[in-house]
């Protein structure tokens, strides 16, 4: 994936501590599927790996990946205005996105405020309901551009 221990870390996945115990020390169960989620492998991947087997990348990986610097700092207002622009797009309220998606409808106004800061799931949620390719959120977030998910669009 071209990522330092620090940069992978920094994802909110797997914290650097765990990423550089690995191979000293045998990671649970949770930071197996943690390890799956980061290097986008299907479920159980990484503990096939642990045991001398070979992971199985993801059929969403043949998608396009939407590109950022994960050094960049947040952007917190560009999330925002991306995610409202794709509702506009979608012609989706904040108040059905909240209801469809599972978010509260603080959620955007809180991002960047108070130490607020998203959590792997939310960004996830961001990108399965506003229709992004997976990591699109976090992308936009490091002053990336998000990517349409086209096969998901068409098949509505």
């Amino acid at each position: 994936m071209g990522l330092s221990v620090f940069a992978a870390s920094k994802l909110g996945l797997v914290s650097r501590s765990t990423l550089i115990r690995l191979g000293v020390s045998e990671p649970s169960g949770r930071t197996l599927g943690h390890l799956d989620e980061l290097c986008s492998w299907e479920p159980g991947s990484a503990a096939a790996v642990l045991f001398g087997g070979e992971p199985a990348a993801r059929e969403e990986d043949a998608l396009p990946r939407p590109a950022y610097d994960p050094d960049a700092d947040d952007d917190y207002g560009c999330l925002i205005r991306a995610v409202e622009a794709r509702l506009r797009e979608l012609g989706m309220s904040k108040v059905a996105f909240a209801r469809e998606s599972g978010l509260s409808r603080s959620t955007l106004v809180t991002l960047g405020r108070r130490g607020y800061r998203p959590t792997p799931r939310t960004l996830e949620l961001l990108d399965t309901y506003l229709l992004w390719v997976r990591g699109s959120a976090l992308a936009v977030l490091k002053g990336g551009r998000p990517v349409s998910d086209v096969a998901r669009i068409a098949a509505l």
